[in-house]
């Protein structure tokens, strides 16, 4: 994971006693607000949605520490960090499929998504083609380079994800690895005819 990490953050201070202390509590995900490294990592309790601590940095939903969510949910925000810190790549993007691969890995139920800190939280509930209640769509709104400004992006997390795991993995690692060289034609293609996703990408003018 650190050597991962070092791979899409090379300005990121690695030896920071902050940053090992997140690798040996194992928490999964690792980003940045205000130059601050941040983790998010697999919840216990599904009384509390994230360590307090980390809503003291990240502020996000200060009077709702505590939400009657299922357990296991990986709670993510990505785009409250400075594009400047996403050294060229898809840095959001390749963080959420990273996320996502936990997601199928750990058996996770879904993986909740706040929008950043300027707006309010894009979960939109998806009305059809669920079976369990719980599955939500959501709305990623200017998680790509400036490459990528006129495109809405909506994953659903649907029931394929979860039956065709090898699948998942493999169709995920690929987007990691495009992502990672910067590849955003191939990206945004396998991502567009990629069934798993349910194919929704739209183009926003």
């Amino acid at each position: 994971m650190k050597n991962y990490l070092q791979l899409i953050n090379q300005d990121m201070d690695f030896n920071c006693s902050h940053f090992n202390d997140i690798l040996n509590k194992k928490m999964h995900i690792v980003t940045r607000v205000n130059n601050e490294i941040v983790a998010y990592f697999q919840l216990v309790d599904s009384n509390f949605c994230v360590l307090k601590e980390i809503l003291k940095v990240v502020k996000i939903f200060p009077n709702q520490e505590k939400e009657s969510i299922d357990n296991k949910v990986l709670l993510l925000n990505f785009n409250s960090v400075n594009p400047k810190y996403r050294s060229g790549n898809l840095f959001f993007l390749l963080n959420f499929f990273v996320a996502y691969k936990f997601s199928i890995e750990n058996n996770y139920s879904y993986i909740g998504h706040l929008v950043n800190l300027e707006s309010p939280a894009q979960i939109i509930l998806e009305k059809t083609g669920f079976k369990r209640a719980s599955s939500k769509v959501f709305r990623i709104q200017n998680g790509w380079d400036s490459y990528f400004t006129n495109i809405d992006t909506y994953f659903f997390i649907s029931l394929n994800l979860q039956i065709n795991k090898s699948e998942s993995l493999k169709i995920i690692n690929n987007l990691i690895n495009l992502s990672i060289s910067n590849d955003k034609i191939n990206f945004y293609n396998l991502l567009k005819n990629n069934i798993l996703f349910n194919n929704l990408i739209n183009k926003m003018n």
